[in-house]
């Protein structure tokens, strides 16, 4: 089975920004950045439009705000969540690692 946006939502892998220093999970814990694995194009957009735009979000890290990542879903030990495109605030492009 595989995780899928609904229209107007990334799907967004959640990472530990500081994979190797041991923080005590708080109740109301929060991120605020992950790596867009999926997106699903609101009803109202050109396909064509947004998924000139989106595919240069995919596998990128995105960012939102405090609090906007919703639930937390778990699958194969990665963290994921559903975010809401319009509370998306940007984005870091991807890294080619050709390097």
């Amino acid at each position: 089975m595989t995780l899928q946006p609904l229209p107007g939502r990334v799907l967004v892998e959640l990472r530990e920004e500081y994979a190797h220093v041991a923080v005590t999970e708080k109740k109301h814990d929060t991120k605020t950045s992950g790596i867009c694995v999926s997106y699903n194009i609101p009803g109202p957009f050109s396909i064509e439009a947004a998924d000139h735009w989106y595919k240069h979000v995919l596998n990128s890290v995105v960012f939102w705000d405090e609090y906007k990542q919703g639930k937390t879903i778990e699958r194969d030990g990665k963290k994921y969540a559903f975010i809401r495109i319009e509370d998306v605030d940007g984005y870091e492009e991807a890294v080619d690692d050709k390097s």
